[in-house]
């Protein structure tokens, strides 16, 4: 079948085509992808291509999908699948087996992406269980997608006491966790979570450099409204002079048991370790492109007070169940509040450009790819040029951000992406 996708063919050689899509094979699923979130991470293989870890030499031969944040709905089932799922199930898929694995949903594969009219889901991902039913808007399931592996990395956790040689997983309960460069998409539905699952830490830290983003972080979730669930919550502006002491220093200075740091910048890095306490962990979430990227961290701490600083480069299907679980249980709050674009088919590579570590073009990007529209900041569309999707203004207003509504209204009254003609990036 011919369809329309965003492909990625080389460095900053990125294709919004028509091409032929292989029918879904024994084990497989068509997908029709309603949503498509991106991040840091997409910008980073735009940018690179090849010489990120997970996208194959091949792709200027056979370009791959672009879009690994993937919410739709099932529109066919291969042979034996007929008892699991069905025509028109709302679905979330899991983009990799594990993150052991190379092979990646938006960075691997040439016939599976976010960012197209249909996707096949090969058998590989079926078979490990990482395509899930989903209720709720197709932007809260491109969230839970963030809000899984923000899970896998509390999850990867590691702590060892002195004298014990049995390292336990997972956060501290009770203690004081750091979310540094935390203002972002990944940084707020970590700091939901914290705050409205089940590591009741006693006090939370969230750093960041940007005021906007910061001011944008307090509102969504004030002082205030922590401490009425027992956890003292700071916000604390990293660009400060001196802020890295103060930093350490609001813990009592005992330091965090366990941070996260959510920007590939040496000195984030370097603050987290620094503000660590003894025996606690540092998880270096965020993407970074370069290969010999370098941060310097303190041996005498890890060899004497057990500091362990380690990685986080995507987990496992099971932290998808977990945020589903999470997600209906407690609602995820940040989701609608750090969306600040969205566009149709065709915005696909202007949203994937503005997805850089500068924080100046906004938060989360969502891409629709059954319409077309242009790249839209959701507190402009009184200025679309489309008239008929002006109301949207309103309904933003109303709600405080983006929300089903919104959303339920844009698909009803977008024009389709089938009007689509072929876009090309302009290679730098």
């Amino acid at each position: 079948m011919k369809i329309k996708a965003a492909r990625l063919y080389d460095s900053m050689d990125m294709r919004i085509e028509t091409f032929e899509l292989p029918e879904p094979a024994a084990g497989e699923v068509l997908l029709r992808p309603i949503a498509s979130g991106l991040d840091l991470s997409d910008n980073q293989a735009f940018r690179v291509c090849s010489s990120h870890i997970r996208v194959p030499m091949s792709t200027p031969s056979d370009p791959v999908i672009t879009g690994h944040e993937l919410c739709g709905e099932v529109a066919e089932v291969g042979e034996g699948l007929e008892s699991s799922f069905s025509p028109g199930d709302k679905v979330v898929l899991f983009p990799s087996v594990s993150g052991a694995e190379r092979a990646q949903v938006g960075f691997t594969f040439c016939g599976c992406g976010g960012n197209a009219q249909y996707a096949v889901v090969p058998r590989e991902l079926v078979e490990a269980g990482c395509l899930m039913k989903f209720d709720g808007a197709y932007y809260e399931g491109c969230m839970t997608l963030t809000l899984a592996n923000i899970i896998g990395a509390f999850r990867s956790m590691v702590h060892l006491r002195p004298g014990e040689y049995i390292p336990t997983t997972g956060p501290k309960t009770g203690g004081k966790i750091g979310l540094f460069a935390g203002c972002g998409p990944a940084g707020m539905t970590a700091l939901d979570y914290v705050l409205h699952g089940d590591i009741n830490p006693a006090q939370v830290l969230v750093t960041d450099n940007d005021p906007e983003r910061m001011e944008l972080a307090r509102r969504i979730f004030s002082v205030g409204y922590a401490a009425e669930k027992g956890i003292e919550l700071q916000y604390v502006d990293s660009s400060v002079p001196g802020s890295t002491d103060y930093v350490f220093e609001i813990t009592g200075c005992e330091g965090y048991s366990d941070s996260i740091v959510f920007a590939p910048v040496a000195s984030v890095f370097e603050r987290a370790s620094t503000s660590a306490a003894a025996g606690g962990c540092v998880c270096f979430f965020a993407t970074s492109a370069n290969r010999k990227y370098m941060a310097r961290m303190n041996l005498f701490r890890a060899h004497y007070e057990g500091v362990i600083e380690k990685g986080f480069s995507g987990g496992c299907p099971e932290d998808l169940k977990l945020a589903l679980e999470h997600f209906y249980k407690h609602g995820l709050t940040s989701a609608s509040k750090v969306i600040t674009h969205v566009g149709g088919l065709d915005a696909t590579i202007d949203a994937t450009n503005l997805c850089e570590l500068s924080t100046e073009n906004g938060c989360k990007k969502i891409i629709y790819p059954q319409i077309a529209l242009p790249l839209t900041e959701i507190t402009n569309f009184d200025k679309c040029a489309d008239s008929k999707l002006r109301p949207i203004a309103e309904i933003v207003k109303k709600h405080g951000g983006w929300s089903k509504e919104a959303e339920d209204y844009l698909l009803k009254n977008a024009r389709s992406s089938s009007e689509i003609g072929e876009i090309t990036s302009e290679k730098n």
